[in-house]
């Protein structure tokens, strides 16, 4: 795969050094690092700017870092934003919390990894569960809303507590093996808002999932740009 499918490298670290110089900041590595995988996610850290260049996010704390972004779609596919964020936080070795600040503003908390994670060890074989079992996995998690649609599935809006490494990790890996699209919003400082709707293997973008195997390919010139 590494042979015929160039990394791309966005804007991260690079394009924030003009605020880190104007603000006499000098960053610590955890912060090139988050300033680099926020640069993947959003191909190009600039397309946050209003949020990435806020005084509030300590850029030097060498074990944690906050960032507030307001966004409308953090999803496994079909806008697979959380999908890149996983991918690209494990290929460089860190580790975030996602959580909810206010309305349509999620939280991301990163700090060094271990090394625990690994793109071979996500892409292992998950068993299949249902909505409601994925649901039931979440932290502290309640379902606000059940819909049905025209194929005779249901979608669900649940709110749960913040998202620790594994708990992010087991949501992508479901969403991926069960063919469930995830999308995280913003709600309140404490709950976080996931709406699921059931998709299939093929078909139109809006009614299809890819499996986690595909999307670790697909999503190569992302995360293996931050490789280490």
């Amino acid at each position: 795969m590494s042979e015929t499918i160039t990394p791309v490298k966005y804007s991260g670290a690079d394009w924030m050094e003009w605020l880190w110089k104007e603000r006499s900041i000098a960053p610590s590595p955890l912060g090139i690092k988050v300033a680099d995988i926020l640069g993947q996610v959003f191909a190009g850290i600039y397309h946050i700017q209003s949020d990435i260049c806020s005084p509030r996010i300590d850029w030097q704390n060498p074990d944690s870092i906050q960032v507030r972004i307001y966004y409308g779609e953090f999803s496994t596919f079909d806008s697979p934003k959380l999908t890149i964020l996983l991918l690209c936080c494990i290929a460089s070795n860190i580790n975030c919390v996602v959580g909810s600040s206010s309305a349509r503003y999620c939280r991301f908390t990163f700090s060094p990894g271990n090394g625990h994670y690994s793109m071979e060890a996500i892409a292992q074989d998950f068993p299949n569960e249902s909505m409601a079992d994925l649901i039931a996995h979440l932290p502290a998690s309640d379902i606000l809303k059940k819909t049905p649609d025209i194929y005779g599935n249901y979608s669900f809006l649940c709110r749960c507590r913040p998202l620790e490494m594994d708990a992010l990790i087991r949501l992508v890996q479901s969403c991926h093996a069960n063919a469930i699209r995830a999308e995280l919003r913003g709600r309140s400082p404490i709950m976080i808002q996931i709406y699921l709707t059931q998709r299939k293997r093929t078909g139109r973008l809006f009614e299809r999932h890819p499996d986690l195997q595909t999307a670790i390919e697909v999503l190569y010139p992302y995360w293996s740009a931050l490789c280490n």
